[in-house]
Parts: structure tokens; C-alpha cells; sequence
């Protein structure tokens, strides 16, 4: 199964193309782009990261990424193809807690890669940077969860 993940943002967004037929996955493509200028991969099923509440104020930026997220999912199929992931959910599958922080997802990611070596040149992450992990974390959340049944 492939899956195009989607960590959303106000104006730009990042992406990652996933190929989970084998352990890891195999990360197909990568980018941060503007959000009129990501195009979905055809037939392929779309995971976005959810904007969650916790309870605290938050800004402009987050108002303007739902209303993206919201064009995503009109723009890639709806219901039929998108799946929207909370980062709740991210955290616990990849980490186990949901008190996990940023850094905590990506040694996590870094670790089912294969430790350090993973993000060196010639590496599966190499050159994956920024909103990219978020993203990566999208996407093997979604494979895991399709694995076990839960989507």
C-alpha cells in the first residue's frame, strides 16, 4: 500500500510519498510547497495530520491551516481517499506517549530506519528536514494503522 502524507500549513505545506509494502517503508518522494501547487498522486489514499485542540489560544495560522486542510480533503476525493490523523494518534503509535515532543517522533523515525546512519548521505532519510518529518510521521502512522485494522 502507498500513501501520500500531509503535514499542513497556512500557505505551504509538507509532503511525503510512501511506498509500506516492505519494513520500513520506503520513503518514494518528499517537498514542501505551496499549498495550491500540491497535486495528489492518482489512486493513491491521502493521510493529513489533523489540527487538534489543547485547550490553549491559538492564532490566525492555525485557523487558516483548517480551512487548507479542508481543501485538501475537497481537492484529493473527500471522505473516499482522505484520512485525517490527529497528532495524538501519531504520538502514541510512534512513541507510545502522548506526551511525546517533536524531537521524540523523529529519533522514533530515525530508529525504525536504522539509527543515525538512516539520515546520512546514501541513507532512506537523507535529506529529509523540517515539516518533512511531521509529514513521515503522518504516513507511517496511517500504514501502521492500516496493518492492525484500525483505518
Amino acid at each position: 500500500m502507498r500513501v501520500y502524507a500531509i503535514d499542513p500549513g497556512p500557505e505551504k505545506s509538507a509532503w511525503v510519498y510512501i511506498d509500506g509494502e516492505s519494513d520500513p517503508a520506503v520513503v518514494m518522494d518528499f517537498g514542501w510547497q505551496p499549498n495550491c501547487e500540491i497535486a495528489m498522486w492518482s489512486s493513491t489514499p491521502v493521510a493529513i495530520e489533523m489540527i487538534e485542540s489543547y485547550g490553549m489560544a491559538v492564532g490566525a495560522d492555525v485557523f487558516q491551516t483548517c480551512i487548507e486542510i479542508g481543501r485538501f480533503v475537497q481537492r484529493f476525493g473527500g471522505e473516499k481517499w482522505v484520512t485525517l490523523i490527529g497528532r495524538k494518534a501519531i504520538k502514541l503509535n510512534l512513541c507510545g506517549s502522548s506526551r511525546a515532543k517533536d524531537a521524540n517522533i523523529r529519533q522514533a523515525i530515525i530508529d525504525r530506519y536504522g539509527g543515525p546512519a538512516a539520515i546520512r548521505k546514501g541513507g532512506p532519510l537523507y535529506k529529509v528536514s523540517s515539516h518533512i518529518w511531521a509529514a513521515l510521521a503522518v504516513g507511517l502512522t496511517y500504514l501502521d494503522q492500516q496493518k492492525v485494522g484500525k483505518l
